[in-house]
């Protein structure tokens, strides 16, 4: 897996698993948030595209703190309120551990295509959390607040299937009892 940085903070992440996907409909992380469009994409730990990320998040701080910058990561690095990656060995999510799990948010909807880049809709049930997608992500330095560096998720290409997570799917008709018609009902019931 190869990513490359463009523009400053840009980067694409290739073959990462899809995690609390809201690609088609924004969603509120809390009560009162603004509803954004957002994923959380994993990639194991000594993936090459772990230093592509690193670069792209110490450009952008070098951007606005030219002097500090590498002071100012070293000191969000491990709060998850102001750095969108993550030791994914501190999460308790299936398919976390060995992980990086980078979280990226929109206010705008992001571009979603398949492998042949046709447009993606939400009823085509992909892409989904557990399968395997490229992203565009746009790495950005804030001061509100106090500084942290937070992704814009751009869009997502669906790559191929994975498991998919929590959910379970569909059951099968053969899990149920057949039922009684109303011609067929006892006259106790």
């Amino acid at each position: 897996m190869q990513s490359k940085a463009t523009p400053a903070g840009r980067v694409m992440i290739r073959g990462a698993r899809l995690s609390f996907p809201a690609l088609f409909r924004p969603e509120a992380f809390n009560a009162g948030d603004e509803p954004k469009f957002k994923a959380t994409l994993l990639i194991p730990k000594g993936d090459p595209q772990a230093k592509d990320i690193e670069r792209a998040i110490l450009a952008v701080l070098k951007d606005k703190h030219p002097t500090k910058a590498e002071q100012i990561l070293k000191s969000i690095r491990s709060n998850p309120n102001k750095f969108c990656v993550a030791d994914g060995d501190t999460k308790s999510y299936d398919g976390y551990e060995g992980m990086l799990a980078i979280s990226a948010k929109s206010k705008n909807r992001p571009t979603v295509v398949d492998q042949l880049r046709n447009p993606l809709a939400e009823d085509d049930g992909k892409p989904y959390a557990g399968c395997y997608v490229n992203a565009s992500l746009d790495f950005f330095s804030y001061d509100s607040s106090g500084i942290g560096v937070s992704a814009s998720l751009r869009g997502v290409q669906f790559v191929r299937d994975g498991e998919s997570f929590g959910g379970g799917g569909s059951a099968n008709a053969d899990e149920f009892d057949e039922v009684a018609t109303e011609d067929d009902t006892p006259d106790f019931l």
